[in-house]
């Protein structure tokens, strides 16, 4: 049932009125199986991560205590923002300007979005697939704080930024391809809880991530406009024209960075060989891996990513690869980078230096692939 929220007060109460206007509008699914059409997205309510402190973070948070742990960063020397300090006026007037740009989760839109996929029919079949298969973890507004969301660890991907941490585009930003959501949602992420769906029809799919990346555009916009009303200088004009600016701008950015993915050289067929893996072991070290996956990965230490979440540097040791372990992926994590967990992207490194290192990775946690004297180095109590 439909019901007038009226809205009383500023900060914290108005933000309260906006979200209970969300769960009052959003209480049953239409006939379709997706969202009920006088539902909007909700308001962000979390803190946004400004800048990260300089030191790095102690340990993991604990499992639904993500917010208490972001909310810590000012007091180690990092700047978050409480959106909940804004008075009802402007909640409302940003609530409204991206409503007029992105509509409800039931008829979701993007202006001049057809170049990346963003069309009206896909976006809502892509909304309803997104409710049955995402919204528990990923949360409707995609900030990873679904209801099972905050309880799962690695946390669930938080779209709002407009990053990811397996891509194949240069650069080191992090942003994503249609190309690389799609061979994620096909193929899952090993060692967490995203699942492979690669049994869903290719239409699905793609749906899906024409979602993804609207759920990306929308939280870039109420990131950037949170970020600048809640600035010493505010906004120069409207919330609704700043808004409509950084939605071009952003889909500008996406659309350019689906058209820019590195072209991966022919895998060489003398991978497995000694004088390749020493010379993969020798660019590890000179291309600076060994100062963060310290002792290869061994040793335990923590450090932030984009999202204001502790995150471990991989033990290399294990073989573990969550963003794929054939070796045209671990040229792409080598090459580009995992930029929002600060992995820089050796886009320096020349095609051979990069198949010499990945050879390496690949015959490192296998110590008897390795050369003796490596072998030796590297697992000094092996048998």
């Amino acid at each position: 049932m439909r019901r007038r929220t009226i809205f009383a007060g500023g900060g914290t109460a108005g933000l309260l009125g906006l979200t209970l206007a969300f769960f009052v509008g959003g209480c049953g699914d239409t006939e379709t199986g997706g969202y009920d059409p006088a539902m909007r997205f909700p308001p962000r309510t979390d803190r946004l991560v400004v800048s990260l402190p300089s030191v790095p973070p102690l340990r993991l948070h604990d499992n639904g205590k993500l917010d208490d742990a972001i909310r810590e960063i000012d007091a180690l020397g990092g700047r978050t923002l409480d959106p909940g300090t804004l008075p009802t006026s402007e909640h409302r007037e940003l609530d409204e300007s991206l409503f007029s740009l992105f509509g409800t989760p039931a008829s979701p839109k993007v202006d001049d979005g057809e170049a990346l996929g963003l069309n009206s029919e896909r976006l809502a079949l892509g909304s309803r697939l997104y409710k049955d298969k995402c919204v528990q973890c990923h949360g409707t507004n995609g900030n990873g704080r679904g209801p099972t969301g905050m309880w799962v660890y690695p946390q669930p991907r938080d779209f709002r930024l407009g990053k990811a941490k397996y891509v194949s585009t240069p650069g080191g930003v992090g942003r994503p391809s249609r190309a690389d959501l799609l061979r994620v949602l096909r193929v899952g992420i090993a060692g967490n809880a995203m699942p492979p769906y690669g049994l869903l029809p290719e239409g699905d799919l793609e749906a899906l991530v024409s979602y993804t990346i609207f759920l990306s555009l929308r939280g870039q916009v109420e990131f950037d406009v949170l970020t600048a009303v809640m600035s010493e200088d505010g906004v120069d004009g409207t919330i609704a024209e700043l808004a409509a600016k950084r939605a071009k701008h952003w889909l500008a950015e996406w659309t350019a960075a689906d058209r820019s993915k590195i072209v991966v050289p022919e895998v060489p067929a003398d991978l497995t060989q000694d004088d390749r893996v020493r010379r993969g072991h020798g660019a590890f070290q000179v291309a600076g891996c060994a100062a963060c996956h310290r002792e290869y990965g061994r040793e335990t230490h923590y450090l932030y990513d984009v999202w204001g979440v502790a995150v471990r540097p991989s033990n290399l040791t294990l073989g573990e690869w969550r963003g794929g372990g054939d070796p045209t992926e671990l040229f792409k994590r080598v090459r580009c980078g995992i930029a929002p967990s600060g992995m820089p992207a050796a886009g320096s490194l020349s095609d051979a230096d990069t198949w010499d290192i990945v050879a390496f990775l690949r015959a490192l946690s296998v110590p008897r692939q390795l050369p003796a004297e490596l072998r030796a180095k590297i697992y000094p109590d092996a048998k």
